[in-house]
């Protein structure tokens, strides 16, 4: 199919994970069936640890990017080892925990400057924020100390709400105003609800761009919160990208179609389900090419 400018724009944008597939062969066919409608390949812990460096390559051979997602969270001099041979390989761009601490982030950087100085190009380092799979319930219960007055009893209700659910946003909202948790709170354009993940989004982006990194990953759903305090040339790297008619995956709390991230800022779109899950070749390209027109709709 002929792509105009702006599909061509978009597919540079889609990002496709090569997960659930057994053999390396299965691998490449995937790579080689979609390659006309996604831009870049997202190496997950799945596919690295089952393929090894042999599916870094073979990414490659296809003339496609590739995002290396380990999400190294590790003592700094251990995740400066993996940066640079991370930036050894080739990749566009691999991540690292931003909740790794300041001093990790750095190091980082530092891989890809010390392996970028014998090669031509330096792989951008992206910080992961908070999963899309976790809701303001769920953050609470990790980091019980913010809230010693409730109980995880308590908790356990709103224990993988989703983010479109106003009504539940709300009632959480209230139980925390009434235990004296204001300060988790806000009453915006979307109601009165918990605030947290937010907060650390926006906390965690600081810490990022003070150690030097290109970039985040977090839910399109928190870029409004986090744009306008960070540098006009961060990259947001957004997962939870569900296609334009589907439904959310049932394990992602907070989700946005193509065209939404796209319009709240989003640089690369992590889509995975709404583009494999068609059982025909034919119908995982047309499911791609519609991502793309939502896509090119809204740039």
């Amino acid at each position: 199919m002929e792509l105009t400018e702006k599909e061509k724009q978009a597919r540079k944008m889609v990002c496709l994970p090569l997960d659930g597939l057994a053999t390396l062969d299965k691998a490449e066919a995937r790579v080689r069936e979609l390659s006309s409608v996604v831009g870049l390949f997202k190496i997950g812990k799945e596919s690295y640890t089952r393929f090894g460096p042999p599916v870094v390559e073979m990414v490659q051979k296809y003339g496609a990017d590739i995002f290396l997602d380990l999400k190294y969270n590790d003592i700094p001099n251990t995740v400066l080892g993996a940066a640079k041979a991370a930036s050894e390989k080739g990749v566009l761009m691999f991540n690292v925990h931003a909740s790794g601490g300041m001093k990790m982030l750095e190091e980082a950087v530092n891989g890809t400057l010390i392996a970028g100085s014998n090669l031509d190009y330096k792989p951008k380092v992206i910080g992961v924020t908070i999963l899309t799979s976790i809701g303001p319930a769920d953050y609470l219960r990790i980091n019980k100390p913010l809230i010693p007055n409730m109980t995880t009893k308590e908790l356990e209700p709103y224990f993988g709400m989703k983010g479109d659910n106003i009504e539940l946003q709300a009632e959480f909202a209230q139980i925390l105003g009434m235990k004296g948790y204001e300060n988790l709170l806000i009453n915006d354009k979307k109601g009165l609800r918990c605030n947290v993940i937010e907060q650390q989004v926006l906390n965690l982006a600081e810490m990022s761009v003070e150690a030097g990194l290109d970039g985040i990953v977090c839910s399109a759903a928190d870029l409004y919160a986090v744009r306008d305090s960070l540098p006009k040339d961060f990259i947001y790297v957004t997962p939870g990208i569900k296609g334009p008619n589907t439904p959310a995956g049932a394990d992602q709390m907070r989700v946005f179609t193509p065209g939404n991230a796209v319009q709240d800022g989003s640089s690369y779109l992590v889509i995975g389900r709404a583009i494999t899950g068609p059982k025909t070749a034919e119908e995982r390209i047309q499911a791609g090419y519609e991502v793309l027109q939502d896509m090119a709709n809204n740039l």
